[in-house]
């Protein structure tokens, strides 16, 4: 929610410094759910080998909701990155 609230400031006020600290906020998020969903499967698949990651993405196959939050967020991410560029 903090990065949709810094979003909303940037489009309220047009300033490249939020639309930065947006931005930043956001990798931050996506960085803490690849983590979470990689330490997820390696709770779930423990004696598992592998590349985690890769693995851990191919196991959203089965489960919708997640991966279409998956497919989703670069269509976030990479907008705001180019607002953020664009800003400045």
């Amino acid at each position: 929610m903090v990065g949709l609230g810094v979003w909303i400031a940037f489009v309220a006020t047009g300033s490249a410094l939020l639309a930065w600290a947006g931005f930043a906020v956001l990798t931050l998020h996506l960085t803490l759910g690849d983590t979470l969903m990689v330490k997820g499967w390696r709770k779930s698949n423990p004696d598992a080998r592998g590349i985690a990651y890769f693995r851990a993405m191919t196991s959203l196959l089965k489960r919708p909701l997640p991966l279409a939050h998956a497919c989703i967020s670069p269509l976030a991410w990479f907008p705001a990155l180019a607002a953020a560029v664009i800003s400045s």
